[in-house]
């Protein structure tokens, strides 16, 4: 349901210095954004930003330098690698804004919908976040089913505890109606 296009659209809407996304107000100015793409690789990611740029007539090589992509394999069995990746990267670029997508690919394939193991993963976060003084959004996906419970958080794949963790929640789903 465009998940990452409108996570994409936000981090260049930030870079770009635009006023507002979504009738939301960016208060601030010369952000930087980092995506970090685990699900559809590098070629696809930079061929979406590449596309994305068509929506910002105001894209300068400055904005090429304030939007950042990495394209991390998510295989790994290891959590901390790929949070070792994320750390780098956010070192590297400086941004103020880090864009995750998506959640379940940065579990190390544990389960989950289990607290205990959604924990290790709100605990790195946090850490990054509060160290590096930056706002992570992460992208995550619903369960399949129960449509007629509609946009309801419930609905998101993960523990309870990541509901209690977040501190906004944006549910986008796919309608099914043409």
């Amino acid at each position: 349901c465009n998940k990452s296009t409108f996570g994409m659209q936000l981090i260049g809407s930030l870079v770009c210095d635009r006023p507002e996304f979504l009738d939301f107000k960016i208060n601030k100015k010369g952000l930087r954004g980092l995506i970090v793409d685990t699900e559809i690789g590098k070629d696809l990611a930079l061929e979406r930003r590449d596309f994305l740029k068509n929506n910002f007539p105001e894209w300068s090589d400055d904005t090429s330098r304030r939007f950042h992509i990495i394209s991390l394999d998510a295989s790994s069995d290891d959590e901390t690698d790929i949070f070792t990746s994320i750390e780098q990267a956010i070192q590297l670029f400086n941004p103020d804004v880090v864009l995750i997508d998506c959640l379940y690919n940065i579990g190390g394939g544990e389960d989950l919908s289990k607290n205990h193991n959604i924990d290790k993963i709100t605990s790195i976060v946090t850490r990054l976040k509060i160290k590096y003084n930056i706002t992570i959004i992460l992208i995550a996906h619903a369960t399949k089913g129960n449509y007629e419970q509609g946009l309801v958080s419930d609905r998101i794949a993960g523990g309870s505890h990541l509901q209690n963790w977040a501190e906004h929640i944006i549910v986008l789903t796919e309608s099914g109606i043409e």
